[in-house]
This record gives structure tokens, C-alpha cells and sequence, in this order.
């Protein structure tokens, strides 16, 4: 006599079939906000280089670009900035300086999910996620950085670098 329904046996390899699809398909999803972050920074990495190359544009023309922002000079020759989108933005050699209250009238990036910290001295701005201790230095994973630049050449130039997520 037939009975409608499943056998154990069957019910058991079902269960096995999707255990093993489970375990192959939650590793990916798990690996997705890392890679979801490590986008979002790649991204930010973006606006911070686009915006330095307006800034130092608009520098060159108004013809401050080799000068330094000395605060402790008495000089308006030390104190050098441009205009960019009705905002005075002070630059170091042509570059924004490494603050957050610069970076906040060139980029915008979504402070809810991610934040910054800045050197006293407006040398660095990294950018991290909100969810993640606060970086000390720039090695560490899941940053956007920006070191200001500290001369004219090529090598004291203004930096942009990123570390992704792990």
C-alpha cells in the first residue's frame, strides 16, 4: 500500500542539500560589507583627488600655489586661499589643508556611516567607517587618507591613498 508523503531518507538528503548550499552561500553574503565599505571609500578616494585637482587649479590661477599657509606669519601673503563654490578655502602649496573644516565645503560623504579624524596641525584627514575604531595612523585597514602637501615639488605634493576593508 502507497502512502502519499516524503520517506526520512528523503527528508534527510533535502536537509543535507540545502545545508551545504547554506554554507556556500552565507560565506559571500558575509564578505559582501567589506566589500560594500571598501567601494564606498573607493569612492570618497575619488571626490578627495577631484577635489584637489579643482582646488589646485583655481589656485594656480589665482597664483598662490607655491605659497605656504603659515597661521604664525603676519602676512595676508601667509594665509593663501581660493574661492570654490562661494566658500574661502585655504590652501598649503596650492592644496586644501588636511582639515575636516576644509574637506567639508570641497566633498560631501555620508556622516552616518562614516567619519573622520584630522592631525592638530591640518597635515591628514583620514576618513573610516563609524563602526570601526579610530585609526592612528594611515596603515591601518578600511581608510581613506589625505596628507597635505608640504612643498612644491612632486614628492611634497599632496597624497590621497586608501586601505580596504578586510
Amino acid at each position: 500500500m502507497r502512502k502519499n508523503g516524503f520517506t526520512l531518507i528523503e527528508l534527510i538528503v533535502v536537509i543535507i542539500v540545502v545545508g551545504i548550499l547554506a554554507s556556500i552561500a552565507v560565506p559571500k553574503y558575509i564578505d559582501f560589507s567589506g566589500n560594500a565599505k571598501t567601494t564606498t571609500l573607493e569612492a570618497i578616494k575619488g571626490s578627495i583627488d577631484g577635489g584637489m585637482a579643482r582646488v589646485y587649479g583655481k589656485s594656480v590661477v589665482a597664483g598662490n600655489h607655491q605659497l605656504p599657509f603659515a597661521p604664525n606669519a603676519n602676512t595676508a601673503l601667509a594665509f593663501p586661499r581660493i574661492t570654490l563654490d562661494g566658500q574661502t578655502v585655504a590652501v598649503n602649496y596650492g592644496y586644501p589643508l588636511g582639515s575636516n573644516s576644509e574637506w567639508q565645503k570641497i566633498i560631501t560623504f555620508d556622516r552616518d556611516v562614516f567619519t573622520y579624524t584630522a592631525s592638530t596641525d591640518s597635515s591628514r584627514l583620514i576618513i573610516y567607517p563609524k563602526d570601526q575604531a579610530v585609526p592612528s595612523n594611515i596603515n591601518e585597514d578600511c581608510i581613506v587618507y589625505y596628507l597635505a602637501a608640504t612643498g612644491t615639488t612632486k614628492s611634497t605634493s599632496a597624497k590621497v591613498g586608501m586601505n580596504p576593508c578586510l
